[in-house]
């Protein structure tokens, strides 16, 4: 019965492997977060327009 319960903690550390290609994946998505600063920049020039709509008033 002693051999069975040092079994059970090697199953564990083979789990812990598992996470770790994990985080592998979630810097691919750090990469999608960067296109979406591209669409804040378009923003930033319809807000210039605005302000040469007032000059012109």
């Amino acid at each position: 019965s002693s051999m069975g319960c040092h079994r059970l903690p090697e199953r564990k550390k083979k789990t812990k492997k598992k996470t770790k290609k994990k985080k592998k994946k979630k810097k691919k998505k750090k990469k999608k977060k960067k296109k979406k600063k591209k669409k804040k920049k378009k923003k930033k020039k319809k807000k210039k327009k605005k302000k040469e709509h007032q000059q012109i008033q």
